[in-house]
């Protein structure tokens, strides 16, 4: 029955299209790949997962520690999996990274005692950790072998629009598949998820390696393509801005999707709205990062990257002052779309900035960086949103401000191309 209705809802969609994706789309690698990560972001279980784990005997505490073990395990792996993307191919990366979340989603169902679950999210750390670097690499290297590294942004954006436009699209089929709170119900939720992601690894596997520059990776030793991508990061001045900006500008979607819901308390709104601002948000989030590209041509790049960065700081500052039953629905659909809007921007910036044969190792150090200052931001946020709900939107807004401010960017620095500060000897091309 409840498979049927799933089936009963593909079946109605539009000819010549899947899954709302022009099928003349799909030839392109880049399409192919966007609908891979879209198929990886159906993760039907997570309006259940909590229920699920606790029904398996886990403590809140436990389940809260399992994400804090995943950060952890994430920031530990980016660099040695960064590395392992620019030495084995970026593609075979990503690959793994499909592969490995999939597996995760299996153990889930799997898993009986706290230690058996722990051990699972260390494999979806590496999962992720296989993924996040290599996804971008793998795109600005598609982009580049046809001359287009300009689209980066839209390319991005597409990309990041698939994944959120899977996350929106989950909570549909949960309600399809899950209707009843039961073992069984939550445990087909998670196998129709780990097949979701096993035929995004099919669809991943059909893309081109594209990585100019391979066998220099192959040649330099794992310690020094991480020497390289630090010297490189510390050398360019545009570099170092980007990434200051790209780790202390971050306005944390994953905090406001945590705090939404005690600002809904404190302003009174109905309960109907909950999960409906969900997914609303998943859709606007998608919104915004396919305008991005839209919004760097009309506005400029420099333009276009202050406003993506201080939208989100305008957000959390209205929120942190402003509440009403239905102000505060409008405030955090608002907030979020806006902060999707920056990351196509910030892959496109940094990528020009960076060499072929070690992108994958030089993106995983930033990912590094951004995943310790996501952890830190978020125990100060929780330990003020205890205090005050409205404290902890206000240091969520004051902390990428200040970054703004002291990290000005200049056109000329955005428009550098990849490598323009490592010349000379300082050049790892040119060593012997």
């Amino acid at each position: 029955m409840r498979l049927g209705s799933v089936a009963g809802v593909i079946g109605s969609l539009p000819p010549n299209r899947l899954l709302g994706v022009p099928l003349a789309v799909l030839r392109d690698p880049l399409g192919r790949f966007n609908l891979a990560t879209f198929f990886l972001s159906l993760t039907i279980y997570s309006p259940i997962l909590v229920l699920y784990y606790t029904g398996r005997g886990l403590s809140l505490f436990q389940v809260l520690s399992l994400e804090a073990f995943m950060g952890l395990a994430t920031i530990l792996l980016e660099v040695p999996t960064g590395v392992v993307a620019d030495r084995i191919g970026l593609k075979r990366s990503v690959t793994l990274g499909f592969f490995f979340q999939a597996v995760w989603v299996g153990l889930l169902a799997l898993a009986q005692e706290y230690w058996q679950f722990l051990a699972g999210y260390a494999v979806l750390g590496m999962a992720i950790s296989f993924r996040s670097g290599a996804s971008e690499a793998w795109i600005y290297e598609t982009l580049k072998a046809r001359g287009e590294e300009h689209r980066m942004s839209q390319a991005h954006g597409a990309f990041w629009a698939a994944s959120l436009a899977g996350r929106m699209t989950s909570a549909v089929l949960a309600a399809l598949v899950v209707r009843e709170m039961s073992e069984p119900s939550f445990v087909l939720a998670l196998e129709l998820s780990a097949a979701a992601m096993l035929l995004g690894t099919v669809l991943v596997l059909t893309v081109p390696n594209r990585q100019t520059e391979a066998e220099l990776a192959r040649q330099r030793g794992s310690l020094r393509l991480v020497r390289d991508g630090i010297r490189l990061i510390r050398a360019h001045p545009a570099l170092r801005r980007i990434v200051a900006l790209s780790v202390l500008a971050d306005p944390l979607p994953y905090a406001l999707l945590f705090l939404f819901q005690p600002y809904y308390q404190l302003a009174g709104t109905p309960a109907a709205l909950y999960g409906l601002s969900s997914a609303a948000a998943a859709a606007l989030g998608a919104l915004g990062a396919r305008s991005a590209f839209g919004l760097e041509r009309r506005l400029g790049a420099l333009r276009a990257f202050v406003l993506a960065n201080l939208l989100p700081v305008a957000g959390h500052l209205a929120m942190a002052g402003l509440a009403g039953p239905y102000l505060a629905p409008l405030l955090f659909l608002m907030t979020y779309g806006a902060m999707q809007i920056r990351y196509p921007l910030i892959a496109a910036l940094q990528n020009r900035h960076i060499a072929s044969y070690n992108r994958a190792t030089t993106i995983s150090v930033v990912s590094m960086l951004e995943g310790a200052h996501a952890l830190a931001m978020k125990l100060v946020a929780g330990y003020l949103a205890d205090i005050d709900l409205r404290l902890a939107f206000g240091f969520l807004a004051l902390v990428p401000l200040v970054a703004v401010i002291r990290f000005p960017l200049k056109v000329e620095q955005l428009e550098s191309q990849e490598l323009s500060a490592v010349e000379g000897s300082d050049d790892p091309r040119n060593d012997d």
